[in-house]
């Protein structure tokens, strides 16, 4: 029962996961995450997706100007 070491095991194990990871769909990020979430609140507020993909970008567009453009403005936003 005991073939090899308990490093190989380990890494047989990792690699097993990684081929898993593959094989399935690839995660979002975060940002696109926090993304969908906003659409789904906007559209039980009654705003339309496009509206708020068009309100989004002039946010960004602004936000690139002062140049905080990080995941903590999209999380504070």
């Amino acid at each position: 029962m005991n073939r090899g070491s308990r490093k190989d095991w380990i890494s047989g194990c990792i690699s097993f996961h990684r081929r898993k990871r593959r094989r399935t769909q690839p995660a979002l990020t975060q940002r696109e995450n926090i993304e969908n979430v906003r659409i789904r609140e906007y559209q039980r507020q009654g705003e339309s997706e496009s509206s708020y993909s068009e309100r989004r970008e002039k946010e960004h567009e602004k936000k690139k100007r002062h140049g905080t453009e990080s995941l903590f403005c999209v999380l504070r936003a």
